[in-house]
């Protein structure tokens, strides 16, 4: 349980990397790069280059969620191993 719930919050760590990259650092070079540069290469250049920030968006969701079904899936075991010690410890033997 709890290394799922560590694997998750590592997941989260990347999310968060990523989104910054793509948000913050990728966004601040493609800003320079379209101020220093122009013409049609510039703009086709500019176009796939916000393409891949989406990409790299859809990417970071796409671990959020990951990293989020994890955190379920081990509640729900640590909630049916909890339950079953539970009926365990009241059982009676004869």
């Amino acid at each position: 349980y709890n290394d799922a719930l560590k694997q998750a919050d590592e997941l989260d760590a990347i999310v968060k990397e990523l989104k910054s990259l793509a948000n913050n650092n990728y966004q601040d070079a493609l800003t320079r790069l379209s101020s220093g540069w122009g013409g049609d290469n510039a703009k086709q250049f500019i176009r796939k280059a916000e393409k891949l920030k989406a990409q790299m968006l859809d990417t970071a969701k796409t671990i959020e969620l990951s990293a989020n079904n994890i955190r379920t899936i081990a509640e729900r075991a640590y909630q049916a191993d909890m339950k079953a010690a539970e009926i365990a410890n009241k059982r009676e033997y004869n």
